[in-house]
């Protein structure tokens, strides 16, 4: 027959682990929703990558993008030119962190999407 002392640090326990599993349903729970946003945030990403593929694979785009630039008004392109070029700035400064989450979200993705459909 246990002792009340044992009792009571059962029931501790019990309430420290119950505790302890809601912590970590709230954790599971935040870690989904950051998950999704930098998902989202990231399909950008990945278009950009994609076109800019596509772009040095094939000369004529870049021959038309050149193109269309000199019909633009100058201030228009001169604009263009400063946000494109900040833009990669960034992804230069951010790409080593980015990159590696790409194929861990499309993991991630895989087996949420494997869970909803049974």
């Amino acid at each position: 027959m246990p002792s009340t002392s044992q009792t009571s640090r059962q029931q501790k326990l019990q309430a420290k682990r119950l505790a302890l599993v809601d912590r970590c349903q709230q954790q599971r729970r935040e870690l989904i929703l950051q998950s999704a946003q930098l998902h989202h945030e990231l399909r950008f990403i990945e278009l950009g990558i994609r076109t800019a593929s596509a772009l040095r694979a094939s000369p004529i785009l870049i021959a038309a993008l050149a193109a269309g630039l000199t019909i633009i008004k100058p201030r228009r392109v001169i604009w263009l030119l400063k946000t494109g070029l900040s833009s990669w700035r960034m992804w230069l400064k951010f790409a080593p962190v980015l990159m590696p989450l790409i194929p861990l979200l499309r993991r991630c993705k895989a087996n949420t999407g494997n869970t909803d459909r049974n």
